[in-house]
């Protein structure tokens, strides 16, 4: 069985396994259907409707209040069309909506053999090693022609990401401002507000509006790094994703507090990746259940596609690089560095994201081990 997914901007997010031998999915516990069982369906589709009103009736599914469907209880023997018909409530070809982890379209396994390891990013890695070829797929590197080159697999450096990573957790605790010690399960996100607050006079109000929607932040990363650890593996797509979601989430929790207030992807996005950097410090340095968020084993699977924290010095980074000019308008706008905190928007994120992508894939490297190497210099 090969897993696969569908993920629209309507809200489906469904998880299913597809059989290579009968060519038959199975729509799993906890996807999210956007089927709208109570309009007319077209004729060509009206048995997949009639499935899924089936379905509900029997308590497979439940209906949440924003009119979507939860699956509680597996969809069996279907065929790709007919479960993308119960996931969407669209027609069409099921073989060209649902992908592989890999990002590939189902339509790949037509023939019924399954993707190639070189291409399958569910194969194990560590952080630290080689990135996959496959990281590209579904990003932004398509949207702005970042070079892309392949990775041969390299021994793992003398300077490696676990010294690193222990060095970090050390410096935490005795830099001079903003000291956090991740012994204790309070630093973690004190560490976080207080990094995306950044400096400037306004610090103190930034840290004011962030600690009035703490509790609704601490629920959002705590249920994106639940995500990580029980969901479906799908890559730098399926990360994306996720990402894109808890960050905005975070937004709407300080803007609901504080709704004068100016608070930009940029801005969130710098909370969630410090959770996830120390994430990946502590679980680096051989210790698997962190103070603050218990299991964190995920980054065994995800450490090859997590993000790096954006701010000046992630910009001023991509501006010194020989290869600069690939990423000029992301790093620079009206001749001045992009601001993180104000100025940066999701798509300019995204694009920034992929840029430490590339360097850092060049340099045989995951993109935080690459960070801290040569951007935080522990």
């Amino acid at each position: 069985m090969i897993e696969i997914f569908l993920i629209t901007k309507q809200g489906a997010d469904a998880t299913s396994e597809f059989d290579p031998a009968s060519k038959k999915v199975v729509i799993k516990t906890g996807s999210i259907l956007t089927i709208n069982l109570q309009a007319k369906a077209p004729s060509n589709i009206q048995q997949n409707f009639d499935m899924a009103k089936q379905a509900l009736r029997d308590g497979k599914l439940k209906k949440s209040p924003d009119g979507r469907y939860e699956v509680l209880e597996d969809i069996p023997e279907l065929s790709p069309s007919g479960a993308s018909v119960i996931v969407t409530g669209k027609s069409g070809s099921g073989w060209k909506k649902w992908k592989v982890g890999d990002g590939r379209l189902l339509d790949v396994l037509r023939s019924g053999e399954e993707p190639s390891s070189e291409a399958n990013p569910t194969a194990k890695a560590q952080p630290g090693q080689p990135m996959p070829t496959d990281v590209t797929a579904r990003t932004p590197s398509q949207r702005i022609n970042t070079p892309q080159r392949l990775v041969k697999p390299h021994p793992t450096h003398g300077d490696s990401c676990e010294n690193l990573a222990c060095q970090f957790v050390r410096k935490l605790k005795i830099r001079n401002r903003g000291r956090v010690n991740l012994d204790e399960s309070r630093d973690w996100l004190e560490g976080a507000f207080t990094a995306s607050a950044g400096g400037g006079n306004a610090q103190g109000d930034v840290l004011q509006i962030q600690a009035q929607a703490k509790q609704e932040i601490e629920a959002v990363i705590t249920h994106f790094l639940a995500s990580l650890a029980e969901g479906v593996f799908c890559g730098q797509s399926r990360f994306e994703w996720l990402f894109a979601k808890a960050v905005h989430q975070i937004e709407d929790a300080v803007t609901t507090h504080s709704p004068g207030s100016s608070f930009s992807f940029g801005r969130a996005q710098k909370i969630l990746n410090i959770v996830i950097k120390y994430c990946y410090v502590w679980w680096l340095c051989k210790r698997s259940r962190s103070p603050k968020f218990g299991d964190i084993s995920w980054v065994d699977k995800w450490g090859l596609y997590l993000h790096v924290p954006v701010d000046r010095e992630t910009m001023k980074h991509l501006a010194s690089l020989q290869d600069r000019n690939h990423w000029r308008d992301l790093v620079h706008e009206r001749g001045q560095l992009v601001s993180w905190k104000w100025g940066m928007s999701e798509y300019r994120y995204l694009g920034v994201q992929d840029a430490i992508r590339t360097v850092a894939h060049n340099q045989n490297l995951d993109p935080i081990c690459y960070e801290m190497k040569y951007i935080w210099k522990a």
